[in-house]
């Protein structure tokens, strides 16, 4: 019950955000227009990502968290709404936006401490990792989730609805065993991007308040998705094993790996947008 406030709070500020920007994101020309591999009707502001990051923020605000845990964590999730914004904007370079991935990805390991050492027992004995190794590959796995979302985000409601999926499996793992950070932040999480989804819905009734989250929004749920799997699966009080947590985010996964070995074999760059 604690977490209703928070979350309704998330949610309220995510949705009244996303109404205040929108004549900002049109002055400003961040709208996502029609034409070529894009199919869908009239001009759309991009602002969905800035306003679930406000909602997350004040939801996080509200609750009794380590300044450790949110502090990190909203700094990560700063950095790729940012620069997710320019790229909404101008259209960056994948390789211009990598950089700001491997930073926001670093800060959030080195700031939380949120490292995997573990990988269970997928062939039967326990695979560990340690030092260095266990840095990088955390790192990568968190570009990784950043960019299955990314790529994931070519439909209405879909990026924001699987990552609902994926949060409401771990709330009720981190419910079962007591966890009470991961819960709340998986909370506080689905109240913004359910405000989200009211706007991006393809219904006749939102056409006026309607927006998309860009890469911003895309970007920001899979670093926040990858950081409570880890937290979520590693020690010291793992809610479930290393293996539960790539059923939890499967599609995203399977559709970052297809995306690029279908765009490999036609000859397209990995990180070209199409209409696959």
């Amino acid at each position: 019950m604690y977490l209703i406030g928070p979350a309704a709070a998330s949610f309220s500020l995510c949705l009244l955000a996303m109404l205040a920007l929108r004549p900002l994101a049109i002055a400003v020309n961040l709208i996502d227009r029609p034409g070529g591999r894009k199919l869908h009707d009239g001009d759309v502001p991009v602002v969905g990502g800035l306003g679930m990051l406000l909602g997350i923020i004040l939801g996080l605000g509200l609750l009794p968290l380590p300044d450790w845990t949110t502090g990190t964590l909203l700094a990560a999730c700063a950095i790729l709404v940012t620069v997710g914004l320019i790229d909404d904007r101008f259209g960056l370079s994948p390789w211009v936006r990598l950089p700001a991935q491997i930073a926001a990805a670093v800060i959030l390991v080195l700031g939380s401490q949120a490292v995997i050492t573990t990988l269970g027992e997928p062939f039967g004995m326990p695979m560990q990792l340690e030092g260095m190794t266990s840095y990088v590959i955390t790192v990568v796995c968190i570009i990784a989730a950043i960019n299955a979302f990314n790529m994931l985000d070519g439909m209405d409601g879909l990026a924001g609805a699987l990552a609902i999926v994926a949060l409401v499996a771990l709330a009720i793992l981190a419910g079962q065993s007591g966890n009470t950070v991961i819960l709340s932040i998986s909370v506080v999480i689905i109240g913004a991007i359910a405000a989200f989804l009211i706007s991006n819905l393809p219904v006749k009734a939102n056409r006026r308040v309607r927006c998309f989250m860009g890469d911003s929004g895309s970007t920001l749920l899979g670093l926040a998705l990858a950081w409570l799997c880890i937290n979520a699966s590693q020690d010291p009080a793992p809610v479930a094993r290393p293996i539960t947590m790539l059923w939890i985010v499967a599609i995203p996964l399977y559709d970052l790996c297809w995306t690029v070995i279908r765009r490999s074999i036609q000859g397209i760059p990995p990180f070209r947008s199409d209409q696959g």
